[in-house]
């Protein structure tokens, strides 16, 4: 009995497995091939099939604990006009705490020391994530400084906000990160981008519904492409915004 026809036993298998949370999603077709290789290379023979789906059984649970096990934070400003970008991480069962402009500077530290993912969004430039403008709408703080480089190095961090790929490469950091985003109308008029206020905020939704859409289903590696063949626009607008996300090892 040949490796393929294991394959097909494991997702016989997997079919009849309890996989709460959405975790189906882990066990692709890619994945089973690979850990079943692996079986074979490691018994030198082929398992009978009982042992074999007990064996599988195990190891999906292992991916479902280690999964469990790697929270989310969210660095995000209540920033109106970047409030769309709330449709990342609602609903998502891993974010363990949410940084707003309410928490002090020793507060968004220690967050930042606690988890391996890090996802950071709203209003910026290349050097770091703002909080909320004051009340001349002038940005006097940063939520994400370089200060904040530290505690982000080795992790995998998300970072969408305009230039966040200049703050991290400069820092040598590793996740996806977006260039210039047109999420308002004067970010449009200083890109010499046609567009209406509507149209930015029809677009904005879109955008950031398949960037979570990817985010989930993807290797962050792959997003950027797969946001490139999502844009089924291809207006000046579109092409600028799923053109801007870019990923570093």
């Amino acid at each position: 009995m040949d490796w393929r026809r294991w394959a097909s036993i494991a997702r016989l298998t997997i079919r009849k497995m309890s996989c709460p949370n959405g975790s189906k999603k882990l066990l692709t077709q890619k994945i089973i091939f690979v850990k079943l290789q692996w079986i074979l290379r490691q018994k030198k023979s082929h398992p009978d099939p009982e042992s074999f789906c007990h064996e599988l059984e195990n190891w999906r649970i292992i991916i479902i604990r280690k999964k469990g096990e790697n929270n989310m934070i969210v660095v995000h400003a209540n920033d109106p006009t970047t409030r769309v970008l709330r449709l990342l991480y609602e609903q998502r069962e891993d974010v363990k705490m949410c940084i707003t402009e309410k928490s002090t500077n020793g507060a968004v530290r220690r967050a930042l020391k606690a988890d391996d993912t890090i996802m950071m969004l709203g209003h910026g430039n290349r050097y770091g994530l703002f909080s909320t403008p004051n009340r001349k709408g002038v940005f006097t703080r940063l939520l994400i400084d370089d200060g904040h480089t530290q505690f982000l190095r080795g992790k995998t961090c998300i970072g969408i906000w305009c230039h966040a790929d200049e703050y991290a490469y400069r820092h040598g950091l590793h996740g996806l990160f977006s260039g210039m985003i047109i999420s308002e109308l004067q970010e449009a008029i200083d890109n010499n981008i046609l567009a209406t206020k509507e149209e930015i905020d029809a677009e904005m939704e879109k955008f950031t519904l398949r960037l979570k859409y990817c985010i989930e289903n993807y290797p962050l590696e792959e997003v950027p492409q797969r946001m490139l063949e999502l844009d089924d626009t291809k207006s000046k607008l579109t092409r600028f915004n799923y053109g801007n996300l870019v990923y570093y090892t």
